[in-house]
């Protein structure tokens, strides 16, 4: 598109891209079905985590989204996984699979992180033309046992 507008190969604006932004580039695609997504999900080695990173200018909607999309669309509004299920796919399961001691479950001598939610308002608020956005139905988010502002 922004080689359609200035009359330059795509080519052409990929590389001016990548030497003005010092290779400090994203993109952005669209590849992943509904199925696939549910397949994925639903799978018992899935464990689900968020790649989502800071960036200059706007950032993945997933950053702030992942988490609320799963608990809210994924579990209360698809039914694809229970609630239960979900939660330790984002807790227990990762921390064990990546080995990180007393993290992933609330157990006395564990690190207390902790997050409350309503899990009839959870949702995810970000979206691609406005990604900084807050879940809705978050009460408090605790680190090691510290409230996050």
């Amino acid at each position: 598109q922004i080689g359609e507008e200035t009359g330059t190969s795509g080519v052409e604006v990929l590389f001016s891209l990548l030497t003005r932004e010092n290779g400090k580039v994203n993109i952005l695609s669209f590849n992943q079905s509904e199925e696939n997504l549910r397949k994925l999900l639903t799978h018992p080695l899935c464990t689900v985590i968020s790649d989502g990173f800071y960036v200059k200018g706007r950032p993945h909607p997933r950053l702030y989204g992942t988490f609320a999309e799963l608990l809210g669309g994924v579990v209360r509004d698809k039914a694809w996984l229970t609630l239960s299920e979900a939660i330790h796919k984002v807790t227990g399961k990762p921390a064990t699979r990546m080995n990180l001691a007393a993290r992933g479950l609330l157990r006395p001598g564990y690190h207390a992180d902790i997050t409350v939610f309503d899990p009839t308002q959870i949702r995810s608020l970000a979206t691609y033309e406005q990604p900084v956005s807050t879940p809705q139905g978050m009460v408090v988010v605790m680190r090691n046992g510290e409230t996050l502002q």
